[in-house]
């Protein structure tokens, strides 16, 4: 289960890397949460703080300005796709992050070796940073 903070936290990083403002990271075995702050000079981001969630499921979601909605990304977007979609949903344009290039979308169902193979690589990573 630890695989699942390692991708959630892997997202967070990302957004935060990307300019996102990364308030707090939640996860629990098979879900997580991102809330992001309001940011000064983002004219579109005027609805208040963001939360993204995601589960084994659902895949992404956002709330924002109180409504939720589904991001239309595989079930472990990589997390430069995650800050495009949320980019994209808030009218502003992320970052560039160097070497987010390299991970790749995975679009496996729930349960199968190569969903948890996917999640089991940002544990990987996490290891070797």
């Amino acid at each position: 289960m630890a695989a699942h903070a390692s991708y959630i936290h892997a997202v967070a990083d990302h957004l935060d890397k990307a300019g996102f403002f990364t308030l707090s990271v939640r996860w629990d075995p098979r879900s997580g949460h991102i809330e992001l702050g309001c940011q000064d000079g983002w004219d579109h981001y005027d609805r208040g703080d963001a939360t993204l969630t995601w589960d084994e499921q659902a895949g992404w979601r956002i709330r924002w300005g109180g409504i939720t909605t589904d991001l239309t990304l595989p079930r472990v977007a990589s997390p430069d796709s995650v800050a495009a979609a949320v980019g994209w949903h808030l009218g502003v344009e992320p970052g560039h992050v160097t070497g987010a290039e390299e991970i790749a979308d995975v679009r496996a169902k729930p349960g199968t070796p190569e969903f948890e193979a996917a999640l089991a690589a940002y544990d990987a990573m996490k290891e070797s940073a």
